[in-house]
């Protein structure tokens, strides 16, 4: 048994929730999306995988990663309306702006 296949499997399927989706009708259909090879035990050993806890685990990851996509874009855009806003304020008093 390839212990790596198996972990770039469960890896895959926790980053992709399609992955982690197909796991629970074909764990070899769902190596073969991810690109990863799997032995007859490999096989053996994927089919003994919990699927719909690693359906909710892929799901979370999901939300987890939206959410911090989400502050990520607002900390940038609070950033820039920062920047903007000294800029004006340095071109309304005649001055450069000093970064």
């Amino acid at each position: 048994m390839n212990k790596q296949a198996l972990v770039q499997l469960l890896a895959a399927a926790v980053a992709d929730p399609r992955i982690a989706a197909l796991m629970q009708e074909s764990p070899e259909a769902a190596a073969q999306l991810a690109g990863i090879s799997l032995t007859d035990d490999d096989k053996g050993a994927a089919q003994a995988i919990n699927a719909p806890a690693l359906q909710a685990v892929s799901d979370f990851s999901a939300k987890l990663n939206a959410v911090l996509d989400q502050q990520q874009q607002q900390t940038g855009s609070r950033g820039l309306d920062a920047l903007a806003a000294i800029l004006d304020q340095q071109q309304q008093q005649g001055g450069r702006a000093k970064l």
